[in-house]
């Protein structure tokens, strides 16, 4: 056994912290500006979110984190699947989900958004995503882009990241930002995209059905 400790000090010695580069066009917009959820309730990880909100003059954002009570994978395939899950559907009148879009990634798909208040809005929304740490049968994280990318010029800014990452095999971390400029928003607008799509996710993933939210 004596010959093998002088591996075992120099693997030692050798080891150092080594960071998963996000795959590029997938980073995250920015560090998370809010921990996750602390144990509550006996659990070490609650299913539930904590939020924080802010405005520049730019746009309005909200970051919000939580945990889903699901494995990665089963996560992952929900949202890569669901285009209208992932949707904002509080205040939506109607959308329509075009997958394949851009083949070169794993999750792919445009939202086509109509909202008729006084005056018809439609725009779309393009989601991008792919695996961003491990691999496919041991994933570690994943992550993902959103962003307007046709429509009304009212929209004059709707952009995000979201990022899952592999807590146990029974628990995921979500983590999601959303940074929007448009006619009569604030940061309730990005806060209750975040939440309801956490709330969804964990409703569809628990066997339930898609939370109704249109306004």
């Amino acid at each position: 056994m004596r010959a093998v400790y002088p591996l075992v000090l120099l693997l030692v010695a050798c080891q150092r912290d080594v960071k998963t580069p996000f795959p590029e066009g997938l980073e995250p917009l920015e560090d998370m500006a809010v921990e996750a959820p602390a144990p509550s309730g006996g659990e070490d990880y609650p299913e539930t979110t904590t939020s924080t909100v802010g405005e520049s003059d730019d746009y309005n954002w909200a970051h919000v984190r939580g945990y889903l009570h699901a494995n990665i994978a089963d996560v992952w395939e929900l949202m890569r699947s669901d285009g209208p899950a992932m949707a904002d559907r509080r205040d939506i009148d109607a959308w329509e989900t075009t997958y394949d879009v851009e083949p070169e990634y794993d999750l792919t798909f445009v939202n086509h958004v109509t909202v008729n208040d006084i005056i018809t809005l439609e725009w779309d929304l393009t989601y991008r995503g792919d695996l961003a740490g491990g691999d496919v049968d041991a994933p570690e994280r994943y992550a993902i882009r959103f962003q307007k990318t046709e429509g009304s010029s009212l929209i004059d800014l709707q952009e995000g990241s979201i990022v899952l990452l592999a807590t146990d095999d029974a628990v995921t971390e979500f983590q999601f930002i959303e940074r929007l400029k448009a006619p009569q928003t604030s940061t309730e607008d990005p806060l209750t995209y975040g939440q309801d799509m956490h709330e969804t996710l964990a409703v569809m993933l628990a066997g339930g059905a898609m939370p109704d939210w249109v306004e």
